[in-house]
């Protein structure tokens, strides 16, 4: 190479484009995302085996989003069973319209025959 030659400029690459990127899967399907949102909204016992408890929904939770196939009735009865577990129980004060009704069902009548 002579002196007076400059070396060619380097030749600029184009920018390489970023591979459209496919959307994330879902971490949880519909049926444990739903379960993971109520166990987060509702008040849960703070006595017995809770943790276990909330993995076993979730588990089950899962299962029916895989396709439970035949035993999807069976799955959905444990995990409302176990969700049921779950919550604390409402106290009531006796005077629900329902507690209402069933003492004046079962409030004895006294003697009809003779009226």
């Amino acid at each position: 190479m002579a002196s007076s030659e400059q070396p060619a400029p380097a030749r600029k690459r184009a920018p390489r484009k970023a591979a459209p990127r496919k959307p994330a899967a879902p971490k949880y399907g519909a049926t444990e995302t739903a379960v993971r949102a109520d166990l987060k909204r509702l008040p849960l016992a703070d006595d017995g085996p809770t943790l276990s408890l909330c993995e076993t929904a979730y588990l089950l939770a899962r299962t029916l989003d895989a396709g439970a196939g035949l035993s999807t009735a069976a799955v959905s009865r444990e995990l409302r069973a176990t969700l049921a577990a779950l919550m604390i129980p409402k106290e009531t004060d006796g005077d629900s319209p329902l507690d209402e009704l069933i003492a004046a069902l079962s409030a004895p009548m006294g003697d009809t025959a003779g009226h």
